[in-house]
């Protein structure tokens, strides 16, 4: 990972002499030299400041100060080459003041667009990552700090597992398929950048319609398209599997990379119905909050990934058996 920011980025910081910030307001006063003129209520985690002099800024909160270290020198590195990444405003201790990208996600526009308009908001979104990849390319020096993601044995096995301990957890019978194959066509090596938990939510619209990728809070090298995996997998993604097919063909014309894609996408559906059954099975990740509807959804959009896959073949039938219990769980 990044982890000595100072040698790979150039990073303004306040003033160690300076008196240290009892508030957001006096904080935001500190590192931006200009009072707060309006404060909004937090949501989804950010706080949006209007300042005296016009501009407006989102704070954020991370879980300590060097998460923050390391998030910001991965944003100034990326903004840097003009990668669609939030600016970085300032920061101090635990707190980020980031530009304004605007509070509308990719997830709320998905549920707003019709069929034509979310297919080209999708493809944005998925051309968004694609110029942080290459935007990393053009930054070795910061490339050359991070660390490999998901990259061994153990981590895909417990992947490809969850297949087994959901369908055990709820009576059905597991997936026809070959877990070691399948674990083996996850794996990659970890020579490109490549974000995690690309979520819609984490992507947002910009008033001049482009898409902003934020909250990078988890980063690495892997195969390099795998974050791609995200959209598809979320349950705010409405596109058909026409349509879903036309996107990822437009983003990764290698077949190989489309494959990858796809599985991992299977493979994070079934971790979030794994959260629904059983919590305590993802120490590391809060509950899937997930309603019927949802769960319909993400069931469909599995037994498509699957559909033709000879890896996964098995599972299409099993995604619609799994879709009752799964909806009985949640209402």
């Amino acid at each position: 990972m990044l982890t000595d920011v100072a040698e790979t980025v150039d990073l303004t910081r306040p003033s160690p002499a300076a008196p240290k910030p009892t508030c957001l307001r006096d904080l935001t006063r500190a590192l931006t030299g200009t009072d707060v003129a309006e404060m909004t209520p937090p949501e989804q985690g950010l706080t949006r400041l209007m300042l005296n002099d016009g501009r407006r800024v989102f704070a954020f909160r991370r879980a300590s100060a060097d998460h923050v270290r390391r998030e910001v020198a991965l944003l100034t590195a990326l903004k840097a080459q003009g990668a669609p990444v939030p600016e970085v405003v300032g920061f101090r201790d635990t707190m980020v003041l980031q530009a304004d990208t605007g509070m509308a996600s990719v997830a709320e526009g998905m549920a707003e667009a019709d069929a034509g308009e979310a297919e080209d908001l999708a493809q944005r979104s998925l051309h968004a990552l694609t110029l942080c990849r290459a935007a990393m390319d053009r930054a070795p020096r910061a490339k050359a700090r991070l660390t490999g993601l998901g990259t061994r044995r153990a981590w895909a096995e417990r992947q490809v597992a969850r297949l087994i301990f959901v369908s055990y957890d709820l009576g059905l019978t597991p997936p026809d398929l070959d877990p070691e194959a399948l674990t083996t066509a996850i794996l990659r090596r970890s020579d490109r950048f490549v974000r995690w938990q690309a979520d819609l939510t984490k992507a947002a619209v910009t008033p001049d319609g482009s898409v902003v990728w934020r909250d990078w809070q988890q980063f690495g090298l892997r195969g390099g398209c795998e974050d791609m995996a995200g959209p598809l997998a979320d349950p705010n993604w409405t596109l058909t599997a026409a349509a879903t097919a036309r996107v990822l063909a437009d983003a990764l014309p290698q077949v190989e990379e489309h494959r990858l894609v796809t599985r991992m996408a299977a493979l994070l559906i079934v971790s979030q119905f794994a959260r629904v059954v059983d919590p305590t099975r993802a120490a590391s990740a809060p509950p899937a909050k997930l309603n019927v509807a949802q769960v319909a959804r993400l069931s469909a959009r599995l037994r498509d990934l699957c559909e033709g896959d000879p890896l996964l073949q098995g599972c299409s039938d099993w995604a619609e058996r799994l879709t009752p219990a799964v909806c009985e769980l949640v209402q």
